[in-house]
């Protein structure tokens, strides 16, 4: 990991207020899966969704499609966790049929190669509202995804999507993105 990329998620772990992790771990290596679920909250706290976007169980509904490489680390990092009031509600599906009603949509490796059909699924939905999110997946952000983090944990963002999904991206995530990708794969 570069040193540039590793000061970036000392920032938003620090400056986003993550404590997802246990005390004793303070000073220990976190396993990749525990820094990305620090990074998805950190996102989700900079993005705006439309107050239409919530009924009334006022939950962030997290979906994680695919091969679940989380276990049970995303559900302990969000625990007690809230944006704006908001409670977070993890769900996991094999198919994007069984994660209606998310707001956040993240795309496992096993799925990369059905990510331009996923996410055409997601987002032909009349405000769908969805940050979806990439787990390194080759394209993401060309084929529509609005972040897909990269090896390093760096990460891109598609800005042009989050608009189209009614999305506000945050000018302090944008400036920490690696690059501000445009849809269409070449």
């Amino acid at each position: 990991m570069t040193s540039n990329a590793k000061n970036i998620i000392v920032c938003l772990l620090l400056l986003f207020g993550v404590q997802c992790m246990h005390a004793e771990k303070a000073h220990a290596q976190y396993t990749e899966y525990e820094i990305k679920a620090g990074l998805i909250f950190s996102f989700a706290k900079y993005i705006k969704w439309p107050d239409r976007a919530f009924d009334s169980d006022n939950s962030i509904r997290l979906g994680i499609l695919g091969e679940d490489p989380f276990g049970s680390i995303i559900d302990r990092a969000l625990k007690n966790r809230s944006i704006n009031g908001r409670r977070f509600e993890v769900k996991r599906g094999a198919d994007i049929r069984e994660l209606k009603n998310c707001h956040i949509i993240f795309v496992g490796r096993s799925k990369q190669e059905d990510t331009s059909t996923i996410l055409q699924a997601i987002y032909r939905q009349r405000y769908a509202f969805v940050l979806t999110i990439g787990d390194d997946i080759d394209n993401f952000c060309k084929y529509g995804g609005i972040i897909n983090i990269r090896k390093g944990y760096e990460f891109n963002i598609n800005f042009e999507s989050a608009n189209n999904a009614d999305l506000v991206v945050g000018a302090k995530l944008l400036d920490l993105a690696k690059e501000i990708v445009s849809s269409n794969v070449e």
